[in-house]
């Protein structure tokens, strides 16, 4: 499976309010959760887009393996909290 460091999903703010929210999250989903979270919140170096053949790689493949079970899963826990939120 996806285990490592190299798995591991972050998320990288641009400025103090984003990092709070961030930081706010991950104690929040922590609460909810019996497994640690193990998302690292790290400030963003500077981005360089990949190569158009790596570009929208879900959008355009949805059905291929790694989207299916390990995408798409990820995607609708995001939906779902999206929605309790509202």
């Amino acid at each position: 499976g996806d285990v490592g460091t190299q798995y591991r999903s972050v998320i990288m703010y641009h400025d103090e309010e984003q990092k709070a929210a961030a930081e706010k999250w991950k104690s929040e989903a922590a609460e909810e959760h019996l497994d640690p979270i193990v998302t690292e919140i790290v400030k963003a170096p500077v981005f360089y887009p990949a190569e158009r053949g790596h570009q929208d790689y879900y959008r355009l493949n949805p059905n291929a393996g790694y989207c299916t079970f390990v995408i798409r899963p990820k995607l609708e826990k995001v939906k779902k909290v999206q929605e309790k939120e509202k």
